[in-house]
């Protein structure tokens, strides 16, 4: 009986960690410049998980030329708030690691941002992105991009 309870929370704990989707299918899209400092955004994602989770994460690629920290730049400077605030954002960490051939070691992470703009309740927005892969970038649900 305790081995099934065991099993059982293990099942249910393992089953609850929120690992990026691994079979994700990426259009492997390249970029597009605004400017020198920011990308063009292909308007705003109608998926209300775009982003906010790790099963939904942006797809801003770089790692493959080692210009991850250019692309991950690139991408949060051509996000603006609902009314088109600028965006300030502050790096929180790695997390959410998933096996990947793209890594030397084989395994990828997500990198997470806490994002925040004048006028916003006080608890950040999380954003989760991907270096290890390129798709067509958009805005999160409930902010705008640069024009």
């Amino acid at each position: 009986m305790k081995q099934s309870f065991w099993l059982l929370c293990t099942v249910v704990l393992l089953a609850s960690c929120a690992k990026p989707s691994v079979g994700y299918k990426t259009s492997g899209e390249r970029p597009t410049l605004l400017d020198e400092d920011t990308f063009v955004l292909q308007g705003t994602s109608k998926n209300p998980h775009y982003g906010y989770t790790p099963k939904a994460p942006i797809h801003v690629g770089g790692y493959d030329t080692q210009d991850e920290s250019l692309h991950v730049f690139r991408y949060l400077n051509a996000l603006r708030g609902p009314e088109g605030e600028k965006i300030s954002w502050t790096y929180e960490g790695s997390c959410c690691d998933y096996p990947s051939t793209r890594d030397r070691m084989g395994q990828a992470f997500l990198e997470v941002y806490a994002l925040s703009y004048p006028g916003q309740a006080l608890t950040p927005l999380l954003v989760y992105l991907d270096t290890y892969h390129y798709d067509r970038l958009q805005a999160p649900e409930g902010l705008t991009h640069a024009r």
